[in-house]
Protein backbone atom coordinates (compact mmCIF):
# COMPACT_ATOMS: atom_id res chain seq x y z
CA UNK A 1 0.00 0.00 0.00
CA UNK A 2 3.16 2.59 0.72
CA UNK A 3 4.39 1.95 -3.04
CA UNK A 4 1.17 4.19 -4.82
CA UNK A 5 1.49 6.83 -2.09
CA UNK A 6 5.55 6.79 -2.37
CA UNK A 7 4.91 7.51 -6.04
CA UNK A 8 2.58 9.86 -6.02
CA UNK A 9 4.95 11.98 -3.90
CA UNK A 10 7.59 10.87 -6.22
CA UNK A 11 4.94 12.37 -9.15
CA UNK A 12 4.42 15.82 -7.00
CA UNK A 13 7.85 16.70 -5.75
CA UNK A 14 8.80 16.18 -10.05
CA UNK A 15 5.71 18.33 -11.11
CA UNK A 16 6.91 20.83 -8.26
CA UNK A 17 10.46 21.15 -9.55
CA UNK A 18 9.46 21.00 -13.19
CA UNK A 19 6.94 24.35 -12.39
CA UNK A 20 10.27 25.88 -10.56
CA UNK A 21 12.95 25.51 -13.00
CA UNK A 22 10.42 26.69 -15.89
CA UNK A 23 9.64 29.81 -14.22
CA UNK A 24 13.11 30.21 -12.69
CA UNK A 25 14.19 30.27 -16.66
CA UNK A 26 11.05 32.15 -17.32
CA UNK A 27 12.69 35.07 -15.30
CA UNK A 28 15.77 34.76 -16.01
CA UNK A 29 14.97 35.40 -19.75
CA UNK A 30 12.73 38.72 -18.26
CA UNK A 31 15.16 39.68 -15.50
CA UNK A 32 12.89 42.90 -15.03
CA UNK A 33 10.64 41.03 -13.97
CA UNK A 34 7.92 42.33 -15.67
CA UNK A 35 7.23 39.61 -18.58
CA UNK A 36 8.51 41.83 -21.42
CA UNK A 37 12.17 42.62 -22.06
CA UNK A 38 14.02 45.23 -20.59
CA UNK A 39 13.80 48.66 -22.56
CA UNK A 40 18.00 48.79 -22.04
CA UNK A 41 19.59 45.52 -22.39
CA UNK A 42 22.85 44.94 -20.82
CA UNK A 43 25.22 42.86 -22.41
CA UNK A 44 25.40 40.53 -19.15
CA UNK A 45 21.67 40.20 -19.04
CA UNK A 46 20.85 39.13 -22.66
CA UNK A 47 20.39 35.64 -23.13
CA UNK A 48 22.02 33.75 -26.63
CA UNK A 49 20.07 33.38 -29.36
CA UNK A 50 18.26 30.07 -29.88
CA UNK A 51 19.87 28.08 -32.94
CA UNK A 52 17.18 25.79 -33.79
CA UNK A 53 13.45 26.39 -33.59
CA UNK A 54 11.43 23.61 -32.73
CA UNK A 55 8.82 22.73 -34.69
CA UNK A 56 5.01 20.80 -33.79
CA UNK A 57 4.59 17.44 -36.55
CA UNK A 58 2.08 18.67 -39.15
CA UNK A 59 -0.85 16.35 -38.13
CA UNK A 60 -1.97 14.73 -35.17
CA UNK A 61 -4.94 13.63 -32.68
CA UNK A 62 -4.98 15.82 -29.72
CA UNK A 63 -4.17 13.03 -26.69
CA UNK A 64 -6.37 12.29 -23.94
CA UNK A 65 -5.24 13.56 -20.31
CA UNK A 66 -4.09 10.40 -19.15
CA UNK A 67 -1.54 10.00 -21.77
CA UNK A 68 -0.58 13.92 -21.57
CA UNK A 69 -0.11 13.36 -17.95
CA UNK A 70 2.31 10.12 -18.09
CA UNK A 71 4.27 12.49 -20.63
CA UNK A 72 4.70 15.09 -18.82
CA UNK A 73 5.95 12.95 -15.55
CA UNK A 74 8.39 11.38 -18.15
CA UNK A 75 9.36 15.20 -18.70
CA UNK A 76 9.39 16.08 -15.13
CA UNK A 77 11.88 13.18 -14.09
CA UNK A 78 14.02 14.05 -17.31
CA UNK A 79 14.04 17.32 -16.13
CA UNK A 80 15.06 16.59 -12.58
CA UNK A 81 17.92 14.68 -13.92
CA UNK A 82 19.12 17.41 -16.09
CA UNK A 83 18.94 19.76 -13.19
CA UNK A 84 21.46 16.81 -11.63
CA UNK A 85 23.36 16.66 -14.17
CA UNK A 86 22.80 19.23 -17.35
CA UNK A 87 26.16 18.01 -19.84
CA UNK A 88 25.27 14.17 -19.30
CA UNK A 89 21.54 14.61 -19.45
CA UNK A 90 20.89 17.46 -22.01
CA UNK A 91 20.15 14.95 -25.20
CA UNK A 92 17.41 13.56 -22.48
CA UNK A 93 15.84 16.74 -21.85
CA UNK A 94 15.41 17.63 -25.56
CA UNK A 95 14.28 13.98 -26.68
CA UNK A 96 11.37 13.83 -23.45
CA UNK A 97 10.47 17.78 -24.72
CA UNK A 98 10.49 16.04 -28.46
CA UNK A 99 7.97 13.57 -27.39
CA UNK A 100 5.73 15.85 -25.57
CA UNK A 101 5.89 18.48 -28.35
CA UNK A 102 4.65 15.06 -30.57
CA UNK A 103 1.99 14.16 -28.00
CA UNK A 104 0.03 17.52 -28.54
CA UNK A 105 -2.29 18.63 -26.05
CA UNK A 106 -5.76 17.39 -25.25
CA UNK A 107 -9.00 19.42 -26.07
CA UNK A 108 -9.87 20.05 -22.35
CA UNK A 109 -6.20 22.27 -21.69
CA UNK A 110 -8.08 25.72 -21.89
CA UNK A 111 -6.26 28.39 -23.43
CA UNK A 112 -4.40 30.28 -20.88
CA UNK A 113 -3.23 26.95 -19.41
CA UNK A 114 -1.65 26.14 -23.29
CA UNK A 115 -0.26 29.69 -22.80
CA UNK A 116 1.57 28.81 -19.68
CA UNK A 117 2.59 25.14 -20.91
CA UNK A 118 4.06 26.65 -24.14
CA UNK A 119 6.04 29.26 -21.79
CA UNK A 120 7.29 26.22 -19.63
CA UNK A 121 8.54 23.86 -22.84
CA UNK A 122 10.01 27.00 -24.22
CA UNK A 123 12.04 27.37 -21.44
CA UNK A 124 13.39 23.90 -21.12
CA UNK A 125 14.16 24.27 -25.19
CA UNK A 126 15.84 27.80 -24.27
CA UNK A 127 18.10 26.09 -22.12
CA UNK A 128 19.08 23.84 -23.79
CA UNK A 129 19.85 26.75 -26.85
CA UNK A 130 16.60 26.10 -28.84
CA UNK A 131 13.14 27.69 -29.28
CA UNK A 132 9.83 26.24 -29.58
CA UNK A 133 7.66 27.36 -32.62
CA UNK A 134 4.48 29.15 -30.79
CA UNK A 135 2.24 26.45 -33.07
CA UNK A 136 3.62 23.53 -31.21
CA UNK A 137 0.72 24.49 -28.81
CA UNK A 138 -2.30 24.90 -30.70
CA UNK A 139 -5.04 26.93 -29.25
CA UNK A 140 -3.00 28.52 -26.79
CA UNK A 141 -2.59 32.21 -25.92
CA UNK A 142 0.45 33.65 -25.67
CA UNK A 143 2.28 33.29 -22.15
CA UNK A 144 4.07 36.54 -21.87
CA UNK A 145 1.04 38.17 -22.43
CA UNK A 146 -0.73 36.34 -19.55
CA UNK A 147 0.30 37.30 -16.57
CA UNK A 148 -1.75 34.02 -14.73
CA UNK A 149 -0.60 31.43 -17.67
CA UNK A 150 1.41 29.80 -15.60
CA UNK A 151 -0.99 29.15 -12.34
CA UNK A 152 -3.94 28.55 -15.05
CA UNK A 153 -0.91 25.97 -16.17
CA UNK A 154 -0.86 24.60 -12.41
CA UNK A 155 -4.65 24.70 -11.66
CA UNK A 156 -4.80 22.30 -15.03
CA UNK A 157 -2.13 19.80 -13.88
CA UNK A 158 -3.91 19.68 -10.47
CA UNK A 159 -7.13 19.33 -11.99
CA UNK A 160 -6.17 16.70 -14.80
CA UNK A 161 -3.41 14.74 -13.15
CA UNK A 162 -4.17 14.38 -9.82
CA UNK A 163 -1.43 12.61 -8.18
Amino acid sequence: MSEPVGRARVVRVSLLLLMVVGIAVVLLLRPDGTGSPSSEPSPSSSSPTPTETVSPPTARRPPGERAFCAGFVSLADAQARYADDPAAQGAALEEAADRMVGLGVPESMPPAAGGGYYTLLNGIYSSLGKALDPAAVPGALPGEQLPDSGAAFSAYLAQACPA
